[in-house]
């Protein structure tokens, strides 16, 4: 439950036996260097708690966040009990973690001061302690640590039962910062999914926005690929994808954390909206035609266009051409296909192509095949039949629409 306050005082050492505990040092000596969580947290016992050194100290220290495990790591600071470790990595369980998709900080931290050296290994005599074990515990029945990921301040108590007490993790006048980048992604128009990796999560399209920390402290590389739903086709990032080489149609998108980033995937159906053609100008040369023409088509995923053709014979009356274009008529050109990338709008190509092995005594017909593939979807429009009168004639021009 968030911001929980107590309201049962707890026994507080005196602080002339805190005053007595050794002072641990940890700190590097340098400037102050980035960490993951900044600012301060308040004790009613013990006062400040320092999450990391401020810009311009000559000590350095501070908490970060290992993504690999999850784990925070190093040291915050308090004038009256001294360093407090993320990662003690002892009984009673695990270290402080923060949880990537639910925005909150589980586990426990520990006063480097009851032990008798250092920050780990046997513990100081407990006359000295007064029964103190330095445990500081982010999440219990009721009391939690969570993130407010659009201002990235922590909000919540921990509970450090003797001497520590509650500790405060927002006030009026201080909160601790998670001082990380983040990745929103989800999907902008269309049905499908994101997959980031790391951390290994998936966003739906029922989700909406999906928002990932990545830590300042280490660089980290991630992945995202836009998967549609059945019967859609990916168009293209909501913004470019990140990286010298990458535009906004790169799938799967991969790029270095090194700001935050907004990346929602556009998917469209898989549908070819308008095909035209022209037949500009034909050309036969013994058993070889030259088509030349020109296609405009509004579609918003690559289209392959091809052509279908044959011969009948007009002279005699004995064939005539197909009176309309399909998957059994005729011959594919499938070698001289060709691809039409979306625009802004229409686009308009023109298109040469050859047919071969004419019978120079037929005449011959063609017509245009457009087709979308996207995985085991696939969207196939025909366009009308254009025929000519062999080698004697040129074709016609003529606009057909489909």
């Amino acid at each position: 439950m968030k911001n929980f306050i107590p309201k049962i005082l707890y026994l507080v050492f005196p602080i002339a036996l805190l005053l007595v505990l050794p002072s641990v040092s940890l700190g590097a000596v340098g400037p102050c260097s980035e960490h993951d969580l900044t600012g301060y947290a308040w004790s009613s016992n013990i006062g400040w708690i320092s999450f990391g050194c401020e810009s311009g100290a000559s000590i350095d220290y501070g908490v970060d966040w290992d993504f690999s495990s999850g784990n925070l790591t190093g040291y915050a600071w308090s004038s009256s009990v001294g360093w407090i470790s993320m990662n003690p990595g002892s009984t009673p369980s695990t270290s402080v973690t923060f949880n990537n998709t639910g925005d909150s900080l589980v586990g426990w931290a520990r006063a480097c001061s009851v032990f008798a050296s250092g920050c780990s290994g046997s513990l100081r005599p407990n006359s000295e302690r007064g029964d103190w074990d330095g445990w500081l515990k982010f999440s219990g029945d009721k009391f939690d640590v969570t993130l407010d990921s659009t201002t990235k301040e922590f909000n919540g108590y921990a509970w450090g039962d003797l001497n520590l007490g509650w500790v405060s993790m927002n006030g009026s006048n201080y909160t601790v910062d998670f001082n990380a980048y983040t990745v929103t992604t989800g999907v902008g128009d269309g049905d499908g999914s994101v997959d980031i990796d790391p951390p290994g999560e998936t966003c739906d399209d029922g989700d909406g926005s999906c928002l990932y920390h990545f830590p300042k402290s280490s660089l980290i590389e991630t992945t995202l690929k836009a998967n549609p739903d059945q019967f859609y086709g990916f168009v293209k990032w909501q913004n470019t994808c990140p990286g010298a080489t990458n535009t906004n149609t790169t799938n799967p998108c991969t790029f270095d954390v090194d700001e935050n980033y907004v990346l929602y995937a556009i998917f469209k159906d898989v549908e070819i909206v308008t095909l035209d053609i022209i037949s500009k100008d034909t050309e036969i040369q013994g058993t070889q035609a030259d088509l030349h023409g020109e296609v405009t088509i509004y579609n918003e995923l690559d289209t392959e266009v091809f052509f279908r053709y044959g011969s009948y014979d007009s002279e005699t009356g004995g064939s005539a051409p197909p009176s309309t274009c399909s998957s059994s008529t005729g011959s594919m050109s499938d070698t001289e296909k060709f691809t039409v990338t979306p625009g802004e709008g229409t686009v308009t190509e023109d298109f040469e192509i050859q047919v071969e092995e004419l019978d120079q005594n037929r005449d011959f017909w063609y017509c245009a095949v457009a087709r979308q593939k996207q995985g085991t979807n696939t969207e196939t429009k025909y366009g009308n039949v254009i025929s000519g009168q062999g080698y004697k004639t040129r074709v016609k021009p003529g606009f057909e629409n489909f």
